[in-house]
């Protein structure tokens, strides 16, 4: 497949999280018109993704969001990182057959989440600092939650 466009979203979840509650924002950046991806709609925010930052001696990952220094971004991000909200990152791409501006078939190619941790502005840009489960407290990641149906199976008693 030749690639024709890549574009990124952004969900941020509310925290703490129950599967069903709704987002509190859904970004895209690549198309000027809300986008609909599956079956949530992202609006346009000017955003850039860094790349995944992994640790081979354990799990922590880390990405972070870079967004321009405006009133609705800085508020965004000081309320994700004193709410410790959940932040998940995911690359879509398209084929050159579906042209730059109308396509239908989105192909996922990359997905991240973790929790807010910090930010750093420098005046123009505000960024917002990402790590991954392993590195966060909370064992309501949204994704990571491992359900009680799977562990009561498992035996944690001495024999």
């Amino acid at each position: 497949m030749a690639v024709r466009g890549v574009l990124t979203t952004i969900q941020i979840y509310p925290s703490p999280y129950t599967i069903g509650d709704p987002l509190l924002h859904e970004f895209q950046n690549y198309f000027p018109d809300p986008t609909v991806i599956g079956s949530t709609t992202y609006t346009h925010a000017p955003f850039k993704g860094s790349a995944v930052t992994t640790s081979k001696s354990s799990l922590y990952q880390s990405f972070s969001l870079t967004f321009p220094a405006t009133v609705e971004y800085i508020d965004i991000v000081e309320n994700a990182i004193e709410n410790k909200l959940y932040v998940a990152q995911a690359m879509f791409r398209w084929s050159a057959t579906e042209g730059l501006e109308n396509p239908s078939t989105f192909n996922s190619f990359s997905y991240i989440a973790g929790k807010a941790a910090r930010g750093s502005t420098d005046f123009s840009s505000i960024t917002l600092e990402v790590e991954t489960y392993a590195k966060t407290v909370d064992s309501d990641f949204p994704g990571r939650k491992i359900p009680w149906t799977v562990l009561s199976p498992l035996s944690f008693r001495d024999k």
